[in-house]
């Protein structure tokens, strides 16, 4: 039993259950940080030990940060996915959505990508 709570311990859950059998046995915990409490089989925590909402959360302020350094400001309060939309205040002050894969590629707003182009045919034909 020490060996389990020394491992949940070490991911931040705090320990519910008094009995513990084998990998099997059904234990309940919640995290420390968001107080989320989670039932599940100490097997499958060992597989999947991160809590699901601090991770999203995470996630979302590596993303917003993300936007930041581009000088992007991210509207959404939420991360919907990878290939989902999010609005966000582009650079040149338009107001657009993107999928965060667009966004990590260098695609912006269309206002910004049409002026990319034109840049390039510019550049391409020496005008």
């Amino acid at each position: 039993m020490e060996k389990v709570k020394n491992f949940l311990d070490s991911f931040n859950y705090e320990l519910c259950s008094t009995e513990y059998k084998n990998k099997y046995s059904i234990l309940s915990y919640k995290c420390s940080v968001c107080n989320t409490g989670y039932t599940k089989a100490y097997r499958n925590i060992k597989r999947y030990p991160e809590c699901k909402v601090c991770k999203v959360y995470n996630k979302y302020t590596v993303i917003y940060n993300e936007f930041k350094k581009q000088n992007c400001t991210l509207l959404s309060k939420t991360y919907p996915g990878y290939h989902k939309t999010m609005e966000y205040i582009c650079n040149c002050g338009n107001i657009s959505k993107i999928t965060y894969g667009h966004f990590k590629s260098g695609v912006r707003c269309r206002l910004c990508s049409n002026e990319k182009r034109k840049q390039q045919c510019l550049n391409k034909y020496n005008v």
